[in-house]
């Protein structure tokens, strides 16, 4: 069992993510982009594709906007990079929002292109990164709102996510984290700045449940697993510290249990079943082999069997042993029945 990868689930700096930046446009897209009498902001034209608008010398350029989309989806503006390049080198104000500056990286990418030798202006300092998580505050004010989520750029597409936060100004602490991906939830509890994972819900219904402090948080369950057994699949109950965890029981929709052993997961093996019934079975042999050893049924019957005779695997799919396996069958009074 591969377990998840704690380590993105850090809040800490990422390499720099992509705006999009240059950026082509085929045919389909531009007609998109010129829906409802949309036109680029600085021309007032409308898009056309990119083959179209670099025969004539001009390029389009896109921009991630500041906060996600009420879906936490990043929106860009597509704009003529050369128009864009002359809006923001004064002072790096942005045309669609005066309220704030053109990313650092996307001023690189248009000085690179357009003004290759000239210096950095003072103000270049001001220009935000996108290397971070953006925190999005109550009423869009940091001074004065709690922290209510962090955005996670999607520097790797699988570790794009929102990462959730409850409590008052000052006091906020995380409690869940959503990736955007396979709309997987990690779940925290704890106080500020001690947060620890408890669970982690897949899409397809699975729950890993978590035990231990922050940053020592070991798997202890995993449900359902291997759902389409024929038992209908089990929970596996886990014990030993983080990275070293290995399945020690594995409990069952139709109420059996299993109890396994071995000093890792590669060898952790089967030793006895007990059935919702009542009944126990006692297995033999190594992981991948074990074998019905001796049956110990709810009235106190102990049937015992010829080494190897029943396997696991095959028994699972054949049904009642087969008579000639037993070696021995004692009634629950002593009696040799067999």
């Amino acid at each position: 069992m591969s377990l998840p990868n704690m380590s993105a689930l850090a809040l800490e700096e990422h390499a720099p993510t992509p705006t999009e930046g240059w950026v082509t446009l085929d045919e389909a897209r531009a007609r998109r982009m010129n829906h409802d009498g949309n036109v680029e902001v600085l021309t007032q034209e409308e898009y056309v594709s990119s083959a179209l608008y670099e025969a004539y010398g001009q390029w389009y350029f896109a921009v991630r906007r500041r906060f996600p989309n009420e879906q936490h989806v990043w929106e860009y503006d597509v704009y003529d990079a050369q128009g864009l390049w002359t809006a923001v080198r004064g002072r790096g104000i942005l045309p669609l929002d005066r309220s704030r500056r053109i990313w650092r990286e996307d001023y690189d990418l248009l000085a690179a292109k357009f003004a290759p030798t000239a210096p950095q202006p003072q103000w270049y300092h001001l220009l935000h990164t996108n290397k971070y998580a953006i925190g999005i505050h109550e009423n869009n004010d940091p001074e004065n709102g709690r922290l209510l989520r962090v955005e996670f750029p999607p520097e790797k597409e699988s570790q794009a996510r929102t990462v959730w936060y409850e409590g008052p100004k000052g006091q906020e602490r995380k409690v869940r984290a959503v990736f955007k991906v396979n709309n997987g939830v990690v779940y925290f509890a704890g106080p500020p700045g001690e947060e620890r994972i408890v669970s982690k819900v897949w899409t397809s219904g699975d729950v890993h449940s978590y035990a231990g402090p922050q940053g020592q948080e070991r798997v202890v369950r995993i449900a359902p697993y291997k759902r389409r057994r024929p038992e209908g699949g089990y929970t596996n109950i886990y014990e030993g510290p983080r990275g070293q965890e290995r399945p020690v029981r594995r409990e069952f929709l139709t109420g059996d249990v299993e109890f396994l052993e071995g000093d890792d997961k590669r060898t952790m093996h089967v030793v006895r079943r007990l059935y919702a019934n009542g009944r126990m079975d006692h297995y033999r042999g190594p992981i991948g082999e074990e074998y019905l050893a001796l049956r110990l049924e709810p009235d106190g019957t102990i049937t015992y069997y010829r080494d190897g005779a029943i396997m696991r695997k095959a028994w699972s799919e054949v049904g009642e042993p087969r008579a000639d396996a037993i070696v021995r069958r004692v009634g629950p009074d002593g009696t040799v029945l067999v």
